[in-house]
């Protein structure tokens, strides 16, 4: 009886409470082992930045606003065009 209602609990308020980043609300029920990696994967610091999110399309009529500086090649600096 009290596995059934243990995992009851664990669809109702557990699961869905790690999954918006709310610490466990009822800690005599612990988290499934697969939960437990799904948010330690979530909230994990050393984790590679996807390159889509580094980079995005302009609005139309936006203008790119990065600046990059003169270039010097040899005795002649470049500046970028405008």
């Amino acid at each position: 009886y009290r596995e059934r209602l243990t995992k009851t609990i664990q669809k109702i308020i557990t699961i869905p409470a790690a999954l918006q980043q709310v610490t466990n609300p009822v800690p005599r029920c612990a988290h499934p082992e697969w939960l437990q990696r799904l948010v330690k994967r979530e909230n994990d610091s050393h984790q590679q930045v996807k390159i889509s999110d580094m980079f995005g399309a302009l609005k139309k009529g936006q203008k790119n606003k990065a600046v990059f500086g003169e270039i010097k090649v040899g005795n002649v600096a470049v500046s970028p065009l405008p």
